[in-house]
């Protein structure tokens, strides 16, 4: 199926409105309207861009007039390590701790195919941003009430990276790339259990075989994913769940109670 998509920028996020200038400066995206701001193209009619003052982890309602099949945030990327990199990720909490927005115990909803594509098509260009580690994250934060699938992509991971011109080019072509794209899914989609916010194990499968995935729960989470978790996460993806991605050595101690839930379904688990 063709995306029909919007993108959310923060004008108090700089990478963001980084890849807004570049839209609007390189792509042909014209202010269509002031309330909400929002940019169009002719050259992608399928994308809308939007802009908004508040903070994008805590966007749970937002006046859309036309309800898209994906919502994709432009956002930073922060960690202490500073390493350059683009990410993406799905959204959502799977405990009650909700300080970085979204509800407790809530996911966003999740499109397993627009994150392998995004994530591909970066892959792809990977020679265009040599500086940049291109990696997954883990899914975290909100916002998880919206209604359609939402996908985070990020340029991180401090002020030089996100005001680099060419890395919101890269980035902004890998979405517009995809937009064109029929995604119709894959036969094999996954949620993946264990390991670290970056997977580097996962980077590979999504590059290297036809899984897709919905949702990434670290090892740290895990003692959260119950029978309910579980559910939710096979309801809030936009398609079918059939496997789970186990990194078997990255479960920790909660092996044996994440085997006594899953065994309880008839997902197909796969160690990696």
């Amino acid at each position: 199926m063709r995306e029909s998509i919007s993108l959310i920028a923060s004008a108090n996020d700089e990478a963001g409105m980084n890849m807004v200038n570049f839209l609007t400066f390189n792509k042909d995206f014209q202010m269509t309207s002031s309330d909400p701001l929002v940019y169009e193209s002719s050259k992608y009619r399928n994308v809308k861009l939007y802009l908004t003052d508040k903070d994008l982890l805590f966007l749970e309602e937002y006046n859309i007039s036309e309800r898209p099949t994906s919502f994709v945030f432009l956002s930073r990327h922060r960690s202490a390590s500073g390493i350059a990199s683009l990410t993406c990720h799905s959204t959502g909490n799977f405990s009650h701790d909700n300080l970085y927005g979204g509800e407790p115990n809530e996911l966003g909803m999740a499109s397993p195919s627009m994150l392998k594509a995004y994530f591909n098509e970066l892959y792809r260009n990977r020679n265009s941003a040599r500086d940049y580690q291109i990696t997954l994250e883990a899914t975290h934060h909100g916002p998880t009430s919206l209604e359609g699938p939402i996908l985070f992509v990020e340029i991180g991971s401090g002020p030089v990276q996100w005001r680099d011109s060419n890395a919101a080019r890269v980035v902004c072509n890998s979405i517009l790339e995809i937009s064109s794209l029929d995604l119709r899914g894959s036969s094999r989609v996954a949620l993946a259990l264990g390991g670290t916010h970056y997977p580097e194990k996962l980077n590979k499968i999504l590059h290297e075989t036809d899984f897709s995935i919905a949702y990434i729960v670290t090892k740290n989470n895990l003692q959260f994913i119950d029978d309910q978790m579980l559910q939710q996460m096979m309801a809030r993806s936009t398609e079918r769940i059939t496997h789970v991605l186990m990194d078997w050595k990255g479960l920790g101690k909660n092996k044996r109670s994440i085997m006594d839930t899953i065994e309880k379904t008839d997902l197909e688990v796969i160690r990696i």
